[in-house]
């Protein structure tokens, strides 16, 4: 599962005015329109593939008063540039450490803990954790959010 883009970058084709959004902001406002009540963790694919944009749903750009013509993922230039977040906790990697090792994915913390990338839940999409079965010694993934185990 991918995780959802940290913001949204809503855009007016008329006077190309824009506002950026935190993806919950983003979420909260769909939700007062109507939409994604009852997914709580939508995916940007779910949300791209289903909302239209409308003032109702996204509000209205506060230049020329017309409604958002588009909603994109967007990603600071100087978070993009100058910060690389961790694959597993998506904190920002120490910039000692992106020096000494420019290839890293993971930051220090999780490097420590055994260095893979976490597994997520196909159905919420919180973080599972490997449990043992209570027949034989085969493991399974199981979700502590959902009660999901696969």
């Amino acid at each position: 599962m991918t995780l959802p883009p940290r913001f949204i970058r809503l855009s007016c084709s008329q006077c190309e005015g824009s506002e950026t959004l935190p993806w919950e902001d983003f979420l909260t406002r769909l939700r007062g329109s109507g939409k994604f009540r009852r997914n709580h963790a939508p995916t940007w694919e779910e949300v791209a593939s289903i909302v239209e944009i409308s003032s109702e749903a996204t509000g209205c750009c506060p230049t020329c008063g017309l409604a958002w013509t588009s909603a994109a993922p967007w990603t600071p230039l100087d978070d993009f540039e100058s910060h690389r977040r961790c694959d597993v906790c998506e904190s920002i990697i120490d910039a000692e450490r992106l020096e000494a090792l420019p290839e890293t994915d993971l930051c220090r913390e999780c490097a420590s803990q055994g260095g893979s990338k976490a597994d997520y839940c196909p159905l919420c999409g919180a973080v599972t954790r490997w449990d043992r079965r209570t027949v034989g010694n085969r493991y399974r993934q199981c979700c502590d959010a959902c009660g999901w185990a696969g």
